[in-house]
């Protein structure tokens, strides 16, 4: 039970330092191209390990 109680304490430290950014482009053009990202964060100077994925395909126009 100890170990459980430990175990429970480091996933309730993780899930607290979690964050979740969302973007949208000012000039977004849905044409299916790789749109590259770069993220990082700072905190009194010292920086922080950011987990941010190389970018995202932007979604095809909808033909109507």
């Amino acid at each position: 039970m100890r170990d459980l109680e430990h175990y429970f304490q480091q996933l309730s430290d993780a899930i607290r330092s979690r964050y979740l950014i969302a973007y949208k482009p000012a000039h977004f053009v849905p044409n299916g191209s790789f749109r590259p990202l770069k993220v990082s964060a700072a905190h009194n100077g010292k920086r922080l390990r950011v987990h941010v994925r190389r970018g995202y395909y932007a979604r095809m126009a909808e033909n109507r």
